[in-house]
């Protein structure tokens, strides 16, 4: 039980952070000159870690199916979130510096970074776009959670789990929403016109981001220990 809890996690943070740090490709496009290639890299990215999905999301069903209890549902919340948060404290101080390679390998050609360390270091102390920052925080707690909260209803309403997953899709699809229309347009934008504006989205993006891992790890650990 013990390792299929923990493979889940792992699982469901690859995906998470896949997406999370692809947007690192949109800020290596743009200050390359090609911010659509950016923006097709990160897509191409967070649709690899999908894959990821589909290895844990079907085991929790089948495991809430085989009567797995609530809080443990919620300690892969606690576990998953805790590897997101610290995944991406690490890329922030140190990961981004060799994000590039990723990229080219995937466009298979040579890039560099082309940002000024300088540069670099400011934006990674920016100050927070305060709406940008409450849209993202908003949109990644919809949907980084939803797998985890449906399955956690579903363990503890049995005889009514096979409604309670389907309603997964309602709250990543709001999730889906906020970034669809109110955060990704800027990410583009900015790409297209302004790329410290991208750069200083970009650092927004990570920073909600961990934020809602910290909060969301926070919940799950104590619906673990006290729900």
């Amino acid at each position: 039980m013990e390792v299929i809890i923990v493979a889940i996690s792992i699982f469901l943070s690859i995906a998470i952070l896949s997406e999370t740090f692809g947007v690192w490709a949109r800020v290596i496009g743009a200050f390359n000159g090609e911010p659509t290639n950016g923006y097709s890299t990160h897509v191409r990215i967070a649709t690899l870690g999908r894959f990821f999905i589909l290895l844990s999301a079907p085991t929790i069903g089948f495991m809430v199916d085989g009567g797995m209890r609530s809080n443990n549902i919620a300690l892969i919340g606690a576990i998953y979130f805790t590897m997101v948060t610290f995944s991406i404290v690490f890329f922030i101080k140190s990961g981004h510096k060799y994000f590039y390679k990723i990229y080219g390998i995937i466009n298979r050609k040579s890039v560099d970074i082309s940002i000024n360390q300088d540069i670099l270091n400011s934006m990674l102390e920016t100050k927070i776009t305060f709406n940008f920052f409450t849209w993202v925080f908003l949109s990644f707690i919809l949907t980084s959670s939803g797998v985890i909260v449906v399955n956690y209803l579903a363990a503890n309403f049995h005889d009514m789990r096979a409604m309670i997953v389907q309603m997964s899709a309602v709250t990543t699809m709001f999730g889906t929403l906020i970034h669809v229309f109110f955060i990704d347009p800027r990410l583009s934008k900015a790409a297209d016109t302004d790329k410290m504006l991208l750069l200083e989205y970009s650092v927004n993006f990570l920073y909600s981001r961990l934020l809602s891992s910290i909060v969301l790890g926070v919940i799950f650990i104590i619906m673990y220990f006290y729900v």
